[in-house]
C-alpha cells in the first residue's frame, strides 16, 4: 500500500515527457499534410458556354452549280447550255426569245417594286439586289429581310425555268486587289436559297467576285455589297422541236 502510494507522488520521468511530445508533433504533421493535399488538388474547370457559331458563315457548296471565273465565264456558259437546250422543255425557240423575256422583265418588274433594280441588256436581264443589304455583317447569313425579297422572286424564276441564272455578288471592300473568301461563301449562300426554294440546280451558276472590276463595285458601294443576279434565255438549237403536252 505505502509502495503504491509512493509510485503515485513520484514525477514523471523526462522521457516519458519527450514521447508524448512526439506522438503531438506526428500528429500535427499528419494534419498538415492532408490539409497540403487538400489544397493542391486540382479543381475541374468550370464549364465554359460554348461559342455561338454563325449558321451560314461556311456555306456549302451547292451540288451541280458550277463556279466560273469572271474572265472565261461567257465560254464557260455557251459549254453549260447545251445540256439545257436538248429538253425543249427547259429551252426557247430563237423565235419565242423577245416575246418571253419583255413578260419575264414585266413580272419582275411588278413583283420588285424598289426592292430590286430590274435593268435589261439585250436578251439579258439583270437584277440588282445590291440594296437590300441582304446579309448579315461579316458573315454569309442571310438575313430575314433578304429572305422577304427571294421568296418571291424565286417563285417567278421557277415559273421561267427556260432561263439560265448567274449569281454574282462582290467584296465588301470596293478597293480590294483580291477575291474576298466571304463574297463567295455569300454567292454560295444565295445560290442554295435558290436551289432549295425550287430552282433547279442546273440553271443556276455562280460567278466568282473579279477584283479587276473596280467601276462596278464602286458603283455599288453606296448600297452596301454588289448582289446580282443575271438572267439569259437557253435557246435550243434548230435540230430540237418543242414537244406539245401529251406528246
Amino acid at each position: 500500500m505505502l509502495r503504491k502510494r509512493a509510485d503515485a507522488d513520484r514525477p514523471l520521468q523526462p522521457w516519458r515527457f519527450r514521447g508524448i511530445g512526439i506522438l503531438r508533433v506526428c500528429a500535427l504533421a499528419a494534419v498538415l499534410v492532408l490539409s497540403a493535399c487538400a489544397l493542391s488538388r486540382p479543381h475541374a474547370p468550370a464549364a465554359r458556354p460554348s461559342a455561338k457559331v454563325p449558321r451560314s458563315v461556311r456555306a456549302a457548296p451547292t451540288p451541280g452549280v458550277p463556279v466560273l471565273d469572271p474572265r472565261s465565264q461567257e465560254p464557260d456558259k455557251k459549254r453549260i447550255k447545251p445540256a439545257l437546250e436538248k429538253n425543249s422543255h427547259d429551252s426557247l425557240a430563237s423565235s419565242e426569245v423577245g416575246y418571253y423575256m419583255d413578260v419575264l422583265q414585266g413580272r419582275l418588274t411588278q413583283m420588285a417594286g424598289n426592292n430590286i433594280g430590274v435593268d435589261r441588256h439585250g436578251d439579258r436581264i439583270i437584277l440588282d439586289l445590291s440594296s437590300r443589304s441582304g446579309f448579315e455583317t461579316g458573315s454569309a447569313q442571310i438575313n430575314p429581310g433578304f429572305r422577304e425579297v427571294l421568296t418571291p422572286l424565286s417563285k417567278v424564276l421557277i415559273e421561267y425555268r427556260m432561263t439560265l441564272v448567274s449569281v454574282h455578288v462582290g467584296a465588301d471592300d470596293a478597293g480590294t486587289q483580291a477575291p474576298s473568301p466571304l463574297a463567295g461563301l455569300r454567292a454560295q449562300a444565295l445560290a442554295h436559297y435558290l436551289a432549295k426554294a425550287g430552282v433547279a440546280d442546273k440553271r443556276i451558276v455562280i460567278v466568282r467576285s473579279d477584283p479587276d472590276d473596280l467601276p462596278a463595285a464602286k458603283m455599288h458601294q453606296k448600297n452596301g455589297v454588289r448582289v446580282e443576279l443575271q438572267l439569259e434565255p437557253v435557246v435550243r438549237g434548230a435540230g430540237v422541236e418543242r414537244q406539245l403536252p401529251g406528246n
